[in-house]
């Protein structure tokens, strides 16, 4: 069926096969111009965003006579793969779409896997900017704290670990409204099919993916955490520059982790092996953080790092001047996973039940 035409008149090239026939860029990336067509059905009005996917943008459904996103990939095997992954992981968050990106449908057009969403407002980088990163109300924080592990104890009680969580990945639903949607499930995975070794934004990281250890949903609690932090101080608690920077900051602010909790992490990985792309319950990587830079009991045995900022209290640590908002951070930035509280717990703690 045609819904629209878009441009014509444009030539392509029936014999350059590396270029897609001229549909494709060097990048493999579909060639786009506004008011173009994707199967006769979207009209294609400005890109949104760009990754190393593909791009994104904002386009007119034809056939439902709506504005929409449309997630357009590269031309590329594994990209592709991983795009019907994400779709597969998109269709399960039909029951809970409140506070979780709502699918709409795919195609395949050019050979280019194309995935229809619901077009949302801004992404928390963008409204934290809005405010000159002076942050949030705590009234505000509460209401997305709220509306963030709803949505995460859904997918967690549905076994799908997001990932990637990140304000990058956090929109506002509406420019009128506070209501929030995560997004982004290309990293995503289920607990049963975790393959990934090393995953999530530097800034956002959980230590047991740092050292190398096995990991599960509790990986996006401490995500959550860091970036409901940096949207009440518009700083970014971990600001990492690299691997090692981050543990610096860690250990700077919780102190070293327990040997007893790297003893556990190694044993884990010792039983079950490490995270691996094939999924090999006996290989074991002896070259991650959680081996090389700890001894055979559980001891940091690298240069000493500074822990005199852990002796004081954490909301002065952190300098959160509300004592039962640096208390719901404290819980869950622990480093052993097994003591991290679960979105449900946590919203169930004292700082949320006044909201």
């Amino acid at each position: 069926m045609i819904y629209y035409v878009g441009n014509i008149g444009r030539e392509y090239s029936s014999s350059n096969v590396n270029s897609n026939f001229g549909f494709d860029n060097k990048d493999k990336n579909l060639i786009i111009s506004k008011n173009d067509h994707i199967a006769y059905r979207y009209q294609v009005l400005s890109k949104l965003g760009t990754g190393a996917f593909g791009n994104v943008y904002r386009c007119y459904d034809h056939k439902m006579n709506k504005m929409v996103s449309l997630k357009i990939m590269r031309n590329d095997p594994a990209w592709s793969l991983q795009s019907m992954y994400e779709i597969k992981i998109l269709k399960r968050l039909h029951q809970e779409p409140k506070h979780l990106l709502q699918y709409l449908g795919h195609l395949n057009f050019r050979s280019h896997i194309c995935v229809s969403t619901e077009l949302l407002s801004v992404n928390l980088i963008e409204a934290l900017g809005a405010t000159k990163y002076q942050g949030f109300e705590l009234s505000v924080i509460k209401l997305w704290s709220q509306q963030l592990l709803s949505a995460l104890e859904f997918l967690h009680r549905s076994d799908i670990v997001h990932a990637d969580l990140k304000p990058e990945n956090i929109m506002l639903q509406s420019p009128n409204s506070f209501n929030l949607k995560i997004i982004d499930f290309g990293s995503s995975t289920t607990v049963g099919d975790i393959t990934y070794p090393y995953i999530q934004s530097r800034f956002y990281r959980a230590p047991e993916v740092l050292l190398g250890a096995r990991y599960d949903t509790k990986i996006d609690i401490w995500s959550f955490a860091t970036v409901i932090y940096e949207m009440y101080t518009g700083k970014v608690m971990f600001e990492a520059k690299n691997e090692t920077h981050l543990y610096k900051l860690f250990v700077e602010l919780l102190g070293n982790p327990p040997p007893r909790t790297v003893l556990s992490m190694r044993e884990t990985v010792l039983k079950n092996g490490s995270v691996n792309k094939y999924n090999d319950g006996n290989f074991v990587d002896k070259s991650t953080l959680l081996f090389t830079s700890f001894s055979k009991v559980g001891v940091y045995r690298g240069e000493p790092l500074d822990t005199s900022k852990c002796v004081t209290p954490f909301h002065k640590r952190l300098n959160l001047g509300d004592l039962q908002f640096a208390d719901f951070i404290q819980t869950i930035l622990v480093w052993n996973p097994k003591e991290r509280p679960s979105a449900k717990k946590l919203l169930q703690h004292m700082f949320l039940e006044e909201q």
